[in-house]
């Protein structure tokens, strides 16, 4: 009973921190530090048998909806498009999300809570990816648009840093003698105050970005965040 109460308590949680994009993007101090404080427990958890490992992921998976979504869209009907956006995927990681990643670490290697003013207000954007050269690979870009509910742009939001193409996060691949280099690239975004001023009029964002593939878009809604991940619909 005390399990399911837990996994009911962690639905309500999940669904109230993903209901605007204020929610998203300018989390209050309450709704962070009540995610740390539920990545602090979650992360405790033991996870030595099944049952334990299960009651984790179920915990742990509840908890993470409306702060990151895998997205394996490859927005065009090519079938072999369709299978290596499953491999090279989007992952969006919002400010809660940046919280849960950092509280969680936290308990598992022991230490105190972080404290509100440590928890930066974050926005991370992982773009899988493939290139000839791992140098290529720093030469790929991505950027943030808001839209209104006429799809009117809004405002863009540029990462305020990056990592592309480190060594850390790319690998070579070889097949039949053929190599390349296969990672992802990680992209800063904080959310400004010029976006906050026109974050009620927000109905959309688009995700525009590069990764030696021409110019990519995604487009994601609220209803989006409801979701763990996204992937093509069935033709």
């Amino acid at each position: 009973m005390k399990k399911l109460l837990a996994l009911i308590s962690l639905l309500s949680f999940a669904q109230a921190n993903a209901q605007t994009w204020r929610d998203l993007l300018f989390p209050s101090e309450q709704q962070v530090m009540q995610t740390c404080s539920v990545a602090t427990r979650i992360e405790s958890m033991p996870r030595t048998t099944e049952a334990q490992k299960t009651d984790y992921d179920t915990q742990r998976s509840a908890a993470r909806l409306g702060k990151f979504l895998n997205d394996y869209r490859s927005m065009t009907a090519d079938p072999v498009a369709k299978l290596q956006a499953m491999v090279d995927s989007v992952r969006l990681q919002f400010p809660t999300g940046s919280a849960y990643v950092i509280c969680g670490k936290a308990a598992g290697e022991l230490k105190a809570p972080p404290t509100y003013s440590q928890l930066p207000n974050i926005m991370l954007v992982y773009i899988g990816a493939r290139a000839k050269e791992r140098n290529i690979a720093e030469g790929y870009n991505a950027v943030l648009a808001f839209y209104d509910a006429g799809e009117n742009e809004l405002t863009r939001l540029q990462p305020s840093r990056a990592r592309k193409g480190d060594i850390s996060d790319w690998r070579p691949s070889c097949t039949s003698g053929t190599c390349k280099w296969v990672g992802e690239n990680t992209y800063y975004f904080t959310p400004t105050p010029e976006l906050n001023k026109v974050l009620d009029k927000v109905a959309s964002m688009k995700l525009i970005f590069t990764r030696g593939q021409g110019i990519e878009e995604r487009r994601y809604t609220l209803e989006d965040f409801k979701k763990p991940s996204l992937i093509d619909p069935k033709n």
